[in-house]
């Protein structure tokens, strides 16, 4: 097994120590191959100087100029956790957890899981909604991942119309989801998280649909009003093969484009829905 050079990506040395520390990482099989001067035995310990400059310099010319190194991402976890007594919708159940093996019986821990299929940050399809809709089983795995934007939705108003969505139309035919940040989720695990919080009108919906896009999503419990009993909003952005992301969490990480998202739903047969792990990456 060869042991590794770490390089900061100013070229200097990098701590191995650092966590932190954003390097690149050269594997010595690698670098013999293409620089014959590199020796096995060169390392990188924290306060000393590598065994064999004339190599460490012969590696870090090695490096890619400025303008051709790999950028690394922010990566922000926009899932809440699922745990017993979370919130859900009003009227259904809580997850159950339980624990039939553990270490000192059987040598090995196993938990059971019973929930419902909209617990937690979670995605709707078609199907949850329409008579005959696609599952989320039956759509493209492809779907659940894409470049987004962020529109912020905190202003206190109590309806996000089509008129909000004007700056930021420009930007929509270019990107995959359109998320809106209302800041609600701050209200998870109060009884505020269920009432309030500002909805598409039904004009902005339609308007989305005016964009070839993969979802949408929000901060909040649900796409329409608390109480609502026809689900107009769903109803439209469902009804084109979309889905629908819902109780997302920090959003207000989130810029307001220049990040992509993955999304990715439990797979089973007749998914109307599923919890997801939804984790942005930002450029």
């Amino acid at each position: 097994m060869f042991q590794n050079i770490l390089f900061d990506l100013d070229g200097t040395l990098a701590d191995p120590r650092d966590g932190i520390t954003r390097s690149i990482q050269f594997s010595l099989g690698r670098m013999e191959r293409e620089i014959p001067s590199i020796d096995r035995s060169i390392y990188c310990v924290h306060g000393r100087r590598a065994s064999d400059t004339d190599s460490v310099e012969a590696g870090r010319s090695a490096l890619p100029g400025p303008d051709k190194r790999r950028k690394y991402m922010k990566i922000i976890d926009l899932t809440h956790l699922i745990e017993p007594g979370m919130p859900v919708y009003p009227g259904t159940e809580s997850p159950v957890f339980s624990y039939p093996f553990n270490l000192d019986k059987d040598g090995f821990v196993e938990t059971g899981i019973s929930m419902m299929s909209h617990t937690g940050t979670h995605m709707d399809a078609p199907g949850h909604i329409l008579a005959g809709g696609i599952t989320l089983d039956r759509m493209p795995v492809s779907t659940f991942h894409g470049q987004g934007i962020c529109i912020d939705a905190a202003s206190g108003q109590k309806e996000i119309t089509a008129g909000d969505l004007a700056p930021y139309e420009a930007m929509m035919p270019a990107v995959d989801f359109v998320l809106f940040r209302t800041g609600w989720s701050h209200l998870w695990g109060s009884p505020g998280y269920f009432e309030g919080y500002p909805v598409l009108s039904r004009e902005a919906a339609h308007r989305l649909n005016d964009f070839k896009l993969k979802g949408i999503g929000f901060d909040t419990i649900s796409a329409d009003a608390a109480g609502e009993m026809d689900l107009a909003i769903h109803q439209i952005l469902l009804g084109t093969d979309r889905v629908i992301l819902e109780n997302l969490t920090r959003l207000e990480e989130l810029p307001r484009t220049g990040f992509s998202i993955a999304c990715f739903p439990l797979h089973f047969s007749g998914a109307d829905g599923s919890p997801v792990r939804a984790v942005a990456f930002v450029d």
